[in-house]
């Protein structure tokens, strides 16, 4: 209780979070973790995880790696719950988060591992589970799509950020418009997939609770993106405008309504003030149905095969061609 309760909190305030998680994390080395401090979910990895920016990040890897420390950081590094190779693979998922592609190769390489992209899928009418080596580079227009075109092989959070970082780079040489759009294509599906909604969320979180939604309200700097996908909207854009293919014209145009529909904030469950989140959430609910870009993607694209695609699909976009 002394770590967690009076020093944990006494960190926390005068702003030296890295020692704040050090201080969570002598309470979790005690095996008696308390869960009543304000700040402390019971866990000092999920304090790492989830509330430390990269500057807390890099502070706490100095401070378990420094070559002369006192008698009281000895015994802090020696007792806590928060080891150096968690930190190492917290560097390298918080780069990530900032999509600092070439600051994460760094720091993931220094990782002992890298775990693999899989998801595994129970049937229970056969009792079997099956594997599926994640595609995080895959642009599927449905939920129940994301795994549809499955990875050759495993990726892991190093050799997507290499990927990421050689396709990034390759910008620079393409000189092709359709060469630029495909690239720039790619590259907004690799940063939608690390979103909340994307199949390879686990890149940047470690925990993704089904009830979650963009509120515009963010506890981390990295949620914004995470949850407003605002870069992928970008690049799926700029494959829009490069493109003179009107089939991947539209495609790109629909990424960029559903990244769009994803960036229009839900209001968060408020009970003491019901009757005005209730209408706040139908004010939500009206403009996430009426998606502001298909009257543009119709208009344009009503003729092309995509469309005919995207409207089998889309209960949205069905719902908006009939006007209801």
């Amino acid at each position: 209780n002394y770590f967690s309760q009076v020093l944990a909190p006494l960190y926390f305030r005068q702003g030296d979070f890295h020692k704040t998680a050090l201080a969570y994390g002598m309470a979790d080395k005690s095996g008696v973790p308390d869960t009543s401090s304000a700040h402390y979910s019971g866990s000092s990895i999920d304090y790492l995880h989830n509330d430390l920016n990269t500057a807390a990040i890099e502070k706490l890897y100095a401070y378990l790696n420094n070559p002369s420390p006192s008698a009281f950081e000895q015994f802090v590094i020696k007792n806590n719950g928060i080891r150096n190779e968690d930190v190492i693979d917290m560097m390298g998922t918080t780069h990530l988060r900032d999509f600092d592609f070439a600051k994460a190769i760094e720091w993931m390489q220094r990782s002992p591992q890298s775990p693999q992209l899989i998801n595994e899928s129970y049937n229970w009418k056969t009792d079997k589970t099956t594997r599926t080596n994640i595609n995080p580079f895959h642009d599927y227009l449905n939920d129940w799509q994301r795994n549809e075109k499955p990875a050759a092989k495993p990726f892991t959070k190093l050799s997507f950020a290499q990927q990421m970082l050689a396709t990034e780079r390759s910008l620079d040489t393409m000189k092709n418009k359709e060469q630029l759009a495909k690239t720039y294509y790619r590259l907004a599906s690799g940063y939608y997939n690390m979103s909340y909604y994307g199949n390879s969320w686990e890149l940047v979180a470690y925990y993704r609770p089904y009830t979650a939604w963009n509120s515009g309200q963010y506890k981390a700097d990295w949620e914004k993106e995470y949850f407003g996908v605002h870069k992928a909207r970008a690049y799926y854009q700029k494959a829009y405008e490069l493109t003179g293919n009107k089939e991947f014209k539209a495609a790109a145009l629909f990424m960029v309504a559903k990244c769009a529909q994803r960036q229009v904030p839900r209001p968060d469950y408020d009970w003491d003030h019901y009757e005005q989140w209730e209408a706040n959430m139908n004010k939500f609910q009206a403009k996430f149905h009426q998606n502001e870009l298909f009257p543009q993607f119709k208009k344009e694209f009503g003729t092309t095969k995509f469309y005919q695609y995207a409207f089998s699909r889309c209960s949205y976009l069905r719902d908006f061609a009939k006007k209801r």
